[in-house]
């Protein structure tokens, strides 16, 4: 049986929304890590809170009787496939996240979404999650894609990495504010069709260019329309692991080869200070998973992304609990 409106007046006054403060960072960074066991780091947390969502506005932070409920993040302020904004939800206790809980988070997404012009929104169930399947389904979502994680050791992915010199009239650059426009169109235009890949405004995106934290290197190509062939981005950890935070290639340059350039790019930076390395791809990208896995990246996880439309009314959860 559904929320009724008053219901769901009543449902909220038993919590209190606190919205989330930028000096609380590290106390919501910490329970994220704790919430997936370790499978989203610190690293990934503090780039999320800082840099994709659209400010503390974005940050769902529920309490009750004093004590934190949950933690919701909305990522609505990026181009995806299929006009999505993906919401997570991090529980403080598994116990605390009730059908109450889940569905005021859920709620306060989808107006987020409504305000923000997207269309669906995307529920990732990551290892360790406390968001029950039926949950979801009772809610509304269904299973629409699947992230894989793949890890590899740094030795074997540099072992496989190609010393053969670039097709003739590409070069490096690295990234700068001059090559800014390029870089973002080749970024908006690399994985068009496919889901897992959040493109922010040229402003936001002109923000972050270049990153210190994760360095990026620019392939040019001879073709004045297109001047950035293809771009990797890497982000060394403190843990050692070394992540290949995002690789393209413009769709002007499919047949170059380029892939296979860009990816040992990435591998050999990293491997001068990480032990191993690690990446996210759609399970969809044949083309991706078969360059990664001639590098020697083999899967270490698979994350279901729920995907519900924001337009109709949302179902209670039928209940919650570990997946």
């Amino acid at each position: 049986m559904g929320f009724r409106t008053r219901d769901r007046r009543s449902a909220a006054k038993r919590f209190a929304e606190r919205r989330y403060r930028p000096a609380e960072r590290d106390v919501v960074v910490a329970l994220i890590e704790s919430a997936t066991g370790g499978r989203l780091d610190a690293d990934w947390a503090r780039f999320v809170l800082s840099d994709v969502v659209a400010g503390p506005e974005a940050i769902f932070d529920l309490w009750r009787d004093g004590r934190r409920v949950l933690v919701a993040v909305c990522i609505d302020n990026c181009e995806t496939e299929g006009n999505a904004a993906e919401l997570s939800v991090f529980a403080a206790r598994r116990a605390a996240l009730t059908a109450e809980a889940f569905a005021l988070a859920v709620d306060w997404a989808l107006a987020r979404c409504r305000s923000a012009g997207r269309s669906n929104l995307d529920l990732p169930l990551w290892p360790g999650s406390t968001v029950d399947v039926h949950a979801l389904t009772a809610a509304g979502f269904e299973r629409h894609h699947v992230m894989y994680d793949m890890t590899c050791e740094t030795a074997t992915g540099a072992a496989r990495s190609t010393s053969e010199p670039l097709p003739t009239g590409f070069r490096w650059e690295p990234v700068s504010v001059a090559l800014a426009r390029p870089y973002y169109d080749t970024v908006s235009r690399a994985f068009a069709g496919l889901p897992g890949a959040f493109v922010p405004s040229f402003a936001d995106f002109c923000r972050r260019v270049p990153d210190p934290e994760a360095p990026t290197w620019l392939l040019i190509g001879p073709a004045p329309d297109a001047p950035c062939a293809g771009y990797v981005r890497v982000r060394p950890r403190d843990d050692g692991v070394g992540e290949i935070a995002s690789l393209g290639r413009h769709p002007r340059y499919r047949g170059y080869g380029l892939g296979r350039h860009l990816l040992s790019r990435g591998v050999v930076e990293l491997s001068r200070r990480c032990t191993s390395l690690s990446l996210e791809v759609a399970a969809m990208n044949a083309s991706g998973l078969a360059l990664y896995e001639s590098f020697g990246f083999r899967l270490a996880h698979r994350t279901p992304v729920y995907r519900r439309p924001v337009t109709g009314s949302l179902r209670a959860p039928a209940r919650t609990g570990g997946p």
